[in-house]
């Protein structure tokens, strides 16, 4: 169910972008779409921090670039996690879970999830940057408004099945001892 769900998302974004999403956008900080003299909002108390930038039909380039950098390569690196973690929880049924062949599932689960989740941080971050130098903003850099991406969601999952594999992998050793005991 998780898998056709994130399956839906994953077209649900492309056809979002292939059937009328003709605008690309994010934000750039107000000293880079005003230059020194920023506007002044007069009599207001509201600061003005940033400015979002539209691009009215943009390129197919432009487009893929605006879907990994907000959140597409998060979900498109959750399906493989989700296939693995499957797998994992039908062996479990089928047998019990500490053997050595659960321990290294959870570890290749763990591994992946933190591979995945660092790659999809990284390939989102590079295409939002990608994304603002084909919009032609002069002088936006790297660390440019709220475009910088810091989900890190993965980081916290990946590390705690590590730890359950460890869990598993000293259960096992119990259990091993306890057959050799008895």
């Amino acid at each position: 169910m998780l898998l056709l769900l994130d399956v839906l998302a994953v077209a649900g974004a492309v056809l979002s972008v292939l059937t009328g999403n003709n605008t690309t956008s994010f934000e750039v900080p107000r000293d880079v779409a005003f230059g020194e003299r920023s506007p002044e909002l007069a009599g207001t108390r509201v600061e003005l921090s940033s400015v979002v930038v539209r691009v009215e039909d943009p390129s197919a380039y432009q487009l893929l670039l605006d879907l990994l950098a907000h959140s597409f390569g998060f979900v498109l690196a959750a399906i493989p996690m989700i296939v693995v973690a499957r797998r994992l929880i039908d062996q479990a049924t089928d047998d019990h879970p500490f053997t050595p062949r659960m321990v290294t599932g959870l570890r290749r689960l763990g591994r992946l999830i933190l591979g995945t989740g660092a790659l999809a941080l990284v390939v989102s971050n590079v295409a939002a940057v990608l994304l603002v130098d084909s919009a032609g903003v002069p002088g936006a850099g790297f660390f440019f408004g709220g475009n910088v991406v810091t989900q890190l969601w993965w980081l916290p999952l990946g590390l705690v099945v590590l730890a359950f594999a460890q869990v598993l992998e000293h259960g096992q050793a119990l259990r091993t001892e306890l057959d050799e005991v008895v």
